[in-house]
């Protein structure tokens, strides 16, 4: 299943045109991708998330993301 998930990130980063979607961990944590740019796999289960700042970035393997969807943007009033 782990597999499966890892999957699913890549398929959304690959759509045209890009759609942003979000990243749920086992642990609760949610990491959104707002550009196809914003991770990278190493190795065949392995991504790197960069986070917001630019400066830091999150490793994450295929068995600790639980879910992938696309992210609800806030609509404005």
């Amino acid at each position: 299943m782990a597999a499966q998930h890892l999957d699913a990130v890549l398929d959304m980063k690959s759509q045209r045109p890009f759609v942003p979607f979000m990243i749920r961990t086992i642990g609760g944590e949610e990491y959104p991708v707002r550009d196809r740019f914003q991770f990278a796999v190493r190795a065949p289960r392995v991504l790197l998330y960069v986070l917001p700042d630019l400066k830091r970035f999150v490793e994450l393997t295929a068995d600790q993301i639980v879910a992938v969807e696309p992210l609800a943007e806030k609509q404005s009033a």
